[in-house]
């Protein structure tokens, strides 16, 4: 293989998160991929309040805890891209997301 193909994975991951709250037991079907961020913001992490609708989409997204905007800009678009499973009616959660150095 060459060397380029070698960085070229389907997924890198640059995040880790945890999620606590009502939805804690719920499953998540997809959570998107996020761009890395520059390496002095790596190693930072983000802390959001969020709601699920019954349907498995996320909405309501609001900062609690946050001293980057860039970081926050991109958890909030991270989060409301998730989905969830379906048909446990609308329930609220909090997400902490680490932005992480990728292992490439």
């Amino acid at each position: 293989d060459s060397v380029i193909a070698k960085f070229r994975k389907d997924v890198v991951p640059v995040v880790h998160y945890e999620i606590r709250g009502e939805v804690s037991g719920r499953n998540v079907i997809y959570a998107p991929r996020v761009s890395m961020v520059e390496e002095e913001l790596q190693g930072k992490s983000v802390k959001l309040r969020f709601i699920v609708r019954s349907d498995g989409t996320v909405y309501d997204v609001r900062i609690i805890e946050s001293s980057y905007q860039k970081l926050t800009e991109k958890a909030i678009d991270f989060v409301s891209k998730f989905l969830f499973t379906r048909d446990r009616g609308e329930q609220s959660g909090e997400i902490k997301v680490f932005f992480i150095k990728p292992d490439i």
